[in-house]
């Protein structure tokens, strides 16, 4: 016989459940996620070295 769940456990089970994934929303997010953020990384490092010749 298995324990039974604890009150936390039960909301995960059932949240996961529930929840879609991602990618099954909207099959192209997951790219774009991930496009979006690295230019995002890309402008941050693009600024420091202009603002690093800008101050030197």
């Amino acid at each position: 016989m298995s324990q039974p769940l604890h009150q936390s456990d039960r909301r995960q089970n059932r949240a996961a459940d529930d929840e879609e994934l991602l990618d099954e929303k909207a099959p192209g997010s997951p790219f774009l996620l991930v496009a979006l953020s690295y230019m995002a990384i890309m402008a941050v490092v693009c600024l420091a070295i202009a603002g690093y010749f800008w101050l030197t």
